[in-house]
Parts: C-alpha cells; structure tokens; sequence
C-alpha cells in the first residue's frame, strides 16, 4: 500500500459474501420470500421488508439456531480470507464494512469464519434477538438523511462513509486513500462521494459497475474505477498496490 494510512471499505453481501444473506435466510421459509418480495414491488423499504420476513420466521417456529446455521452456510467470496489478512498485515490499514445487512448476520458470518477482529467498525443495521427469540432489525439512520441520490430511508452510505472519516479525523486519523468495494446501487452515493487518489473498485456483473461507468463518463466520479470479479482480483490489487 501507499506510504500514507489507507481506509478500505467493504460492502457485505455479494463482496465480503458471495450471495445476499438476507434472502439466503428467507429460504428458509417460502412464504416468507413470497411476502417479503410483495412488500418490495410495492416500494417498502427493504429493512421494513425483512423484518415482516424475520417475523414470519418466528411464527413458522423457526429459531434463532436455524438462521444461525443457515448463515453459516453461506460462502465467503473466494480469496476473501486472503485479502482480509493481507490488509491487516500492514499497520497504516484499517478496514471496515458498511452494509445494509444487520448486525447479527454479518456478526455471525465472521465469527464463523474466524474474521471478527479484522475491522475497525461495522456500520450496519442493529439487530437483535428479543426475550422471544424474534429476530429484530432497526434503521442505521434513525435521523431522516435526505439524500438527493435517493438512497434508502434506512441507510445512506455516502453519509455513513463521510461521518465516518469526519470522526476519524476529529480524533487524528486521517487517511490518505480510501478504498470502496461494492457491487450494487446502494454502494452509489459512497463511491460518488470519494476524492481524487481514491480507488472505487466495482464488481463486474453488478449495478454499481454500470452505474459508476456513467458517472464517470459525466465527470461524476472523482476516483478511479477499478472493476473485479472475483476475490483474486482483490488480492492481486492490494498485492500490487
């Protein structure tokens, strides 16, 4: 990496996972995915969509052990192992995630996997179990966040990014390049709002990618774009960088 501290940002689902973990645990139940997918054609917000799923999980009897091995399931992308304790290896980097998941799937997954201790923040959904065992997941933005890029109600990761390294500054770190790894719309507004020397690296296959190649085409986009495919493709960037 660069002499300077370098922040690297991933995105969880169809990045750090090689799927979607929130319909991976809805098939679990089918009546559950046939409700949840009604609810999003209608314009629900998707964190309000998998809370009426969660609920109709716990009604069909299915506990808190069965998503948790459901999630066990699903498979890290390939290479990610790698790439996570190579970015670690060197001290100027700190990694976090910022996902429209929740708190306990994306805990789950790492804790399996051996990766808890490998980011400085997960800036995500909380979640939790209540007394009952029903999964509960609540807004990252409890303050409405008006993003004139239309992102969700429950997250806009743009503003989550910058009052992130606002925070970070404010209590002397500051970084020199961050790094933003995402694959899909809501990873939008994050790349958009990186400067010159960053690096905004989309997945090939995905929306982001085509979005940001738009942008960028329209001088939107100050970072550089860099596209990949597979965990390989980030373990080489950051063996190469």
């Amino acid at each position: 990496m660069n002499p300077g501290r370098c922040l690297v940002v991933f995105d969880f689902d169809h990045t750090l996972v090689d799927d979607n973990s929130d319909p991976w645990v809805l098939q679990l139940l089918r009546k559950a995915e046939l409700e949840v997918s009604t609810m999003r054609r209608s314009g629900t917000c998707w964190t309000d969509c998998m809370q009426r799923g969660f609920r109709l999980l716990h009604q069909s009897g299915i506990t808190r052990e069965t998503i948790r091995e459901r999630l066990e399931l699903i498979p890290l992308t390939n290479s990610m192992k790698q790439t996570l304790h190579l970015l670690s290896s060197h001290p100027r980097n700190d990694v976090i995630i910022i996902s429209d998941s929740n708190s306990v799937f994306i805990d789950i997954v790492l804790s399996h996997h051996g990766l808890s201790g490998m980011f400085k923040a997960i800036l995500t959904n909380p979640a939790h179990f209540d007394a009952d065992g029903l999964l509960c997941v609540s807004y990252h933005c409890r303050i409405p966040h008006h993003c004139h890029r239309r992102c969700p109600p429950n997250m806009c990761k743009g503003l989550i990014l910058q009052r992130f390294l606002q925070e970070s500054k404010s209590e002397g770190t500051c970084y020199e390049k961050v790094v933003y790894i995402g694959d899909g719309r809501g990873d939008f507004c994050a790349c958009l709002g990186l400067g010159r020397g960053d690096v905004a690296m989309a997945r090939k296959g995905y929306s982001l990618l085509d979005m940001l190649t738009s942008a960028s085409g329209h001088d939107e986009l100050k970072a550089e774009l860099v596209e990949w495919s597979s965990g390989d493709d980030l373990l080489k960037f950051f063996e190469t960088s």
